[in-house]
């Protein structure tokens, strides 16, 4: 064997080494990636329910239309002081989203992942007119990753119509018992 064909399979041999390395990197970092986005998701998830955030998803459901309507409690909303978390409990939620928007924008969670469990949307629309008001002399750029958030949600939405369900896979046969009990729909 030549030196030169000596030269040419070390040169072979080491780029082969090389090209597995990087592949085997590639797939490291894409398992590395998968279980971030895991570990943010779950820790959302705990975030959710602590009970300050359930309350304050509980105030915006069923208290914060009516606590709209009063003039003094819209006032402290535009007031140049930041109203108290504990009063609007729904800038609390927003809060929330804030941060979740701002987590799916810079990808460090994956919006599939977080809209096949979650709908912002439903709490943006209970929220809204209380945003509108904190807007007014604070501008646009408050809760604009929740605004961002429930946008993406929208375009999920309209990307998957009839929801993710992986093609091919069959459908189990739900038993509708109280079908014929309930009468015609």
């Amino acid at each position: 064997m030549t030196l030169e064909l000596l030269n040419t399979l070390a040169s072979i041999g080491t780029f082969a080494v090389i090209a597995s390395t990087a592949i085997a990197a590639a797939i490291q970092l894409r398992h590395l990636n998968r279980n971030n986005q895991l570990q943010a998701v779950i820790a959302l998830r705990a975030e959710r329910n602590v009970p300050e955030l359930s309350e304050a998803v509980e105030f915006v459901v069923s208290e914060l239309q009516e606590k709209l309507r009063d003039k003094a409690y819209r006032e402290e909303l535009e007031s140049d002081q930041a109203p108290s978390r504990d009063r609007h409990k729904e800038l609390l939620l927003a809060d929330f989203f804030e941060h979740v928007g701002a987590y799916v924008k810079k990808k460090l969670i994956d919006e599939g992942v977080y809209f096949e469990q979650a709908s912002p949307g439903r709490y943006w629309a209970l929220i809204e007119p209380a945003i509108a008001i904190y807007r007014r002399k604070r501008g646009a750029q408050c809760f604009d990753n929740f605004e961002y958030l429930v946008v993406r949600e929208q375009e999920w939405d309209k990307a998957h119509p009839q929801g993710t369900y992986p093609a091919g896979v069959r459908r189990l046969v739900l038993r509708d018992a109280y079908l014929e009990s309930d009468g015609p729909r």
